[in-house]
């Protein structure tokens, strides 16, 4: 009787190993596929900002040159955009909780939120799949 239940708590004892070893993987998988997605997203935030930023400064650029041909002045031109510039600075200083850092954090969780989604949507078809 003894031996049997030696024998048994051995293999139950591996059982739950192998699972806390498996349950252990899975939640440093899941953890690096948030921390891709997460950088995944940022990165291409950053790429897009990037492009966008050389569209706004080729187009401020487009601005100083034809306030310079209306004036005929190329301090008043360039003046005038690097006050608009220096307004929309300001601008962004003073309300960058709501135009930047909102939006962006609403975005990251989004995606997160449809990583977790994805996630729980596809353990679940596992189960049923499984389970017949």
């Amino acid at each position: 009787m003894d031996k049997d239940f030696s024998i048994w708590w051995k293999a139950v004892r591996e059982d739950v190993t192998n699972y806390l070893q498996a349950k252990a993987n899975l939640t440093k998988i899941q953890a690096y596929e948030k921390v891709s997605k997460v950088t995944g997203v940022m990165a291409s935030f950053l790429i897009l900002a990037l492009l966008a930023g050389f569209v706004i400064v080729f187009l401020l650029i487009m601005i100083g040159s034809w306030i310079t041909a209306l004036t005929h002045s190329n301090v008043i031109g360039y003046s005038s955009v690097a006050l608009l510039i220096l307004g929309l600075f300001l601008l962004l200083l003073f309300k960058r909780k709501s135009v930047l850092e909102k939006p962006i954090a609403e975005k990251v969780i989004e995606a997160l939120y449809e990583e977790e989604q994805e996630l729980r949507h596809h353990s679940a078809n596992e189960k049923e799949d499984g389970g017949q």
